[in-house]
């Protein structure tokens, strides 16, 4: 019986020790797999602390970029507003540049005119 005893204990104890080594193992294990994530999960951290600086600045630029864009925009419509008024004045002088061509025929030709005239009353 004490055999059965100093067996049933010996047993048990060498359980113990089993699930202590197997047990310590399970949970280096398990810590190096906390750990891992926990890098991991720093790692991501950094990331995306750069990630939203660089959104931050991107959202700057972008701003910065459609009040340029703006300014761009409106400078455009007073160039084109600009260019209306003149091809208006260009078209006026045209006009007028062509009133006083004929008028310049007119008279050149009241002038022909006035020679003819002059050249017959000297003749007579």
């Amino acid at each position: 019986m004490w055999q059965f005893l100093v067996g049933l204990i010996a047993g048990i104890c060498g359980i113990a020790i089993k699930d202590y080594f197997v047990g310590k193992s399970e949970k280096q294990k398990n810590q190096s797999k906390v750990d891992s994530v926990l890098e991991e999960n720093n790692k991501l951290k950094t990331k995306n602390k750069e990630s939203e600086r660089l959104i931050e600045e991107l959202q700057i630029e972008l701003s910065r970029l459609k009040k340029q864009n703006k300014s761009d925009e409106d400078r455009h419509e007073d160039l084109y507003d600009d260019l209306e008024v003149e091809k208006r004045k260009n078209k006026r002088l045209s006009k007028q540049i062509e009133e006083l061509s004929t008028q310049i025929d007119e008279y050149k030709s009241a002038i022909h005119s006035l020679e003819s005239e002059l050249k017959q009353l000297k003749s007579k």
